[in-house]
Order: structure tokens, then sequence, then C-alpha cells
């Protein structure tokens, strides 16, 4: 691929328009003119400006992907630069200052500039330029798109676990508490959603940006799960995890690892298996389970936070907008538009206790969504006959 295609890919490549809007402000109308043509030839789009002040009113009318700010030396120019950054411009700013290296480069950089380039301007400079705003951008974008992500999980989130807002706030001090205790516990039936809660603890936590990892006790044998855990020649989870959460589901079915994983708990250290050296442990731990936790006496639990998940028969007003919420992840799979619940179907679902809380909800609209493919909304002679018609243990 030559320059020009390269050049080419990056423009098609990037977000809208509006997007990618670079900021061009210098008194001299030739370093104007210069550095506009240089990001155009890159993709970008440009407006230039003669004072700092336009820039600035226009950086806060829309937000633009980078801005090029030349700077003689004022401390007036630079206060534009710290108002920049103070009125949360978080795009890259590259300083254009008088010299290779002056005050001014320095104060730049205190001042918030992602970086400086000297004047007057060489092909060197302008390059340095363009790769310090492509890579701010390419950040710019990645964080937009983890924050989308994030902000879809934090819905399905909500759906899965419950809607009350008691509920956030236990969330929210779970995720305090889990701070200081190095873990937290989440508990409740099959099919709750511990996972979900798990991920939206994690979410909550100062380390959010940092892995979340988890292993099932049900999956491995008690040797295979010490070595994962704790590693051996190589790092186990607890190393992986590190600066993160590690969720450990089930621990309470395997007690000779439970009672290893603990002594970590309790001592803030662990070793690798068959090796004599102490390591700290910097991840936090997240265990989820069905059983009744207890926390009482001298146990490193003791001082753990646990978050009890309410089972789907206790919060039946959420059913509708799950079912819904699930069919819209089903949609784009389907043939066909399958609207919603019909007031029967809704009846009849709000009647039945679902031993298998949400997880079963879920199986039951996609076995819905597959096997009637001409249907416009769920009506009753949709759902499977234990819903229809259920024994008394299982209505409400």
């Amino acid at each position: 691929m030559t320059e020009t295609e390269q050049r080419t890919a990056f423009a098609s490549n990037l977000a809208e328009p509006g997007l990618v809007r670079i900021l061009v402000c210098d008194r001299d109308a030739v370093v104007r003119r210069v550095v506009r043509e240089h990001l155009e030839q890159e993709g970008f789009e440009v407006a230039t400006f003669d004072s700092p002040e336009q820039c600035l009113a226009s950086a806060l009318a829309d937000a633009p992907a980078g801005i090029v700010l030349g700077l003689r030396g004022s401390e007036l120019e630079l206060e534009y630069l710290g108002l920049l950054r103070a009125q949360g411009i978080d795009a890259p700013i590259v300083a254009l200052v008088p010299g290779p290296a002056t005050a001014t480069g320095v104060a730049a950089e205190q001042a918030g500039a992602s970086a400086v380039v000297p004047k007057p301007l060489h092909r060197a400079g302008l390059e340095a330029m363009a790769i310090e705003l492509r890579e701010g951008l390419k950040a710019l974008r990645y964080h937009d798109e983890r924050d989308h992500l994030r902000a879809r999980e934090a819905r399905r989130e909500r759906l899965v676990l419950g809607t009350a807002t008691a509920l956030g706030d236990a969330l929210a001090e779970v995720a305090q508490k889990a701070e200081t205790a190095r873990a937290f516990i989440v508990t409740g039936e099959s099919g709750t959603g511990k996972r979900h809660a798990v991920r939206a603890i994690h979410d909550r936590t100062s380390h959010r940006d940092g892995p979340l990892l988890s292993v099932d006790v049900r999956t491995n044998e008690d040797a295979a799960l010490e070595t994962a855990l704790f590693g051996d020649a190589k790092r186990g989870l607890f190393e992986v995890a590190s600066g993160g959460t590690l969720h450990i589901a089930g621990l309470d079915r395997a007690p000779r690892v439970r009672e290893r994983v603990l002594t970590a708990l309790r001592e803030g250290r662990f070793r690798r298996t068959q090796d004599a050296t102490s390591r700290p442990l910097s991840a936090t731990l997240a265990f989820s389970t069905t059983e009744p936790v207890t926390t009482e006496g001298d146990s490193p639990l003791a001082a753990v936070p646990v978050l009890v998940l309410m089972a789907l028969r206790d919060r039946r007003a959420d059913i509708p907008e799950l079912v819904d919420h699930f069919l819209a992840e089903l949609r784009p799979h389907l043939p066909h538009q399958l609207r919603g619940l019909s007031d029967e179907a809704r009846q009849t679902m709000m009647r039945y206790r679902w031993p298998g809380n949400v997880r079963e909800l879920r199986s039951v609209v996609g076995r819905i969504a597959s096997i009637h493919k001409t249907a416009q909304e769920v009506r009753p002679e949709h759902l499977p006959a234990e819903i229809r018609e259920p024994p008394p243990w299982l209505l409400a």
C-alpha cells in the first residue's frame, strides 16, 4: 500500500466528519497554511484561527479530534492552553513553540500539551505532529467504544439483576468495601445473574480498567484448579489478574483449594505450587456461590462484603422488560420481527415461579423465537407446557 493509499484508508476508517476535525491556531498565516495543508493531506478536516480566543470558543462549541496551538511564550497564551484542559477538552493538543528547547515548551507541557513541536516547521516536525494527532484520535475512539460497551453491559446488568434503586446502592456499597477487604461475595440461586453482579461490582471499583477473569470450580479437578489459580513454573490467575478482579465460582465445592485461597486472602500473599517464594496478592477476589454465606468468627471472610441477589419470582415486575431485552438481542438473527408479549402471555409468565430465574427466562425466549418463526408476538400457546399449565408448586 502506497503512502497516499494509507492516508486514504486512514481517512475512510475514521468516524463521521465531526470527529476528525482539527483546530489550528497560530497568529502567523504562513504557519496556519502549512499546517492545514499537511493535515488535510493526512485525511483530517481542518479549521484555522488566528487567535486563541476564537480557538477556545470553537473547541467548547464542538469538541474537536485535536488542536494545534501556536505559542510565542506569553502567559496569556499558556492560560488558554490550560483553559482548554480545564474545560474538559481531552483531545491531543500539539503546541508549536519557538526553538527546539525553550522554557515555553516546558511550560506548554506543564499546562497540558500532549506534544511540543519547534518552529520554524520542518518535515520531521509536521510528521511528528500528525502522528501525535492520529494516536490521540485512536485513543479517543478506543475510550468511546469502551464506554459504549460498558454502557450497554451496564443496561444488561441492570435488567438481569433488577431495576430497584436498592440494588444499585448495594452494588456501590459492596464495591466500596471491596477496595479495603480485597474481596467480595455474591450469592443467589442458580440463574440469578451472579456473573453479571461480579462485573457490575468490578466496574464500580478503582481497578475497573484492570482485567476481570473468571474460573469455575465445577470445571476443574482440585490439582488443576490449584495450578490454574496459583501457577507453577508459569504465572497463575492470581498474577494474571493483578490490578483487576479474579472471580472464583463455587469455591465451597473444593475445600482444599478453598483453604489455600482463604490463607492467601488473610495474608495478602501467596505461593506458586511447589514454590517457596512468597508473592503479593494484588488482585481483588470475587467469590460467587448458591449456598448461604457465613462470614462470622475469625474467618478471612468475616470482613468481606456480601451481595445477595433476588430470585426472579420476587421481582416479577421486571419480566416484561427482560423479555423485550432478550428479544432485542435475538432479533438481528431472526427471519421475522417478533415484537413482544401479548397481554395473555404476560399474565401467564407472571404467574410462573421461574425456579431457573433469569437464565430460564432467557432460554424460554430463545426457544420461542427459534420454533415459532412466523409469530408476530408471543402468545400463551407459544409458551412451554410447564409454564402454561404448571404444577401447584410452580405457581405464584
